[in-house]
């Protein structure tokens, strides 16, 4: 089946295959401290201790570009047919599991080559998805794979429209993306979604305390913007944009560090543990 193609906004779900001993878990936010200090190239300017705190917040005006890989009829959806997703942007604040914005004052956010002081965090990402059914008038799609990497560098130089400055520094943090599934929605004037859950996290540990941080999960809100931020931007991660077949989008974003996960089991037991000990103290008192 196919399905004519025009502009739409994207809101795709990606899910995460984990071993069957750990399918059930109980999930809880990453809560920690970071020590840019001790990155890799750091020359002492950057903030020492940040947090606690839980997740990064992305610029708002970060860009998406969606081209298609392998595809049976350009501009149209097909079954099979899959499509590959670049996206990158900068760190903008750091924030607490609660949603309050942690101080992070040398972290310098306005692109400037050269400024020398402070220090930025960028991310970038990519996903392959592919059409895996079209319901109704919606394509579906099957995420197949992808990554995540933010990367920390001394000399702030991030600059869209010449897409340079994100992946010159440090890769600090890492996550692959594994599988999950999405479809494309007909755009209104509003924002839509892409939802990421990064698994099989790396990161530096000089940097994060505690080691502990197991996964993560984006969330990146996209909308058309041709004569605003995205207006001049030719090409993304090093590939180029095509107006004829791809699509270019603004994208908000942020990405929630996740802890190791605890098996449901050794919660059970833990909590079992405790009501024998409580009713030892009984018996005994």
């Amino acid at each position: 089946m196919k399905l004519g193609m025009s502009k739409l906004g994207i809101l795709a779900v990606c899910t995460f295959a984990t071993s069957s001993v750990y399918a059930a878990i109980v999930p809880s936010p990453w809560v920690g401290t970071a020590n840019y200090q001790a990155a890799p190239g750091a020359v002492g300017d950057e903030d020492a201790s940040v947090g606690p705190f839980s997740n990064y917040d992305f610029s708002s005006g970060g860009v998406l570009l969606l081209q298609p890989d392998s595809v049976t009829s350009p501009g149209t959806y097909t079954v099979g047919d899959t499509y590959k997703a670049y996206y990158q942007s900068y760190v903008t604040d750091h924030v607490d599991k609660f949603g309050g914005t942690v101080g992070s004052p040398a972290l310098n956010t306005n692109g400037a080559a050269g400024s020398g002081s402070g220090y930025e965090l960028t991310v970038a990402g990519w996903f392959t998805q592919q059409v895996s059914a079209i319901a109704g008038s919606i394509p579906v799609f099957s995420i197949i794979d992808g990554a995540a990497r933010l990367f920390f560098d001394t000399t702030p130089d991030y600059n869209f429209n010449s897409d340079s400055g994100f992946i010159d520094g440090a890769n600090i943090l890492t996550g692959n993306v594994s599988s999950g599934s999405g479809y494309l929605v007909p755009f209104v004037a509003g924002a839509d979604n892409v939802t990421l859950h990064v698994g099989g996290a790396n990161f530096d540990s000089n940097v994060y305390e505690p080691d502990t941080i197991s996964s993560a999960a984006a969330d990146i809100t996209l909308r058309f913007n041709p004569f605003g931020v995205t207006g001049g931007i030719t090409s993304v991660g090093g590939h180029t944009y095509n107006p004829t077949t791809d699509t270019l989008m603004q994208a908000d974003g942020n990405l929630d560090l996740l802890a190791v996960p605890v098996p449901a089991a050794i919660w059970l037991l833990g909590s079992g543990l405790v009501s024998g000990l409580l009713l030892a103290r009984r018996k005994t008192a």
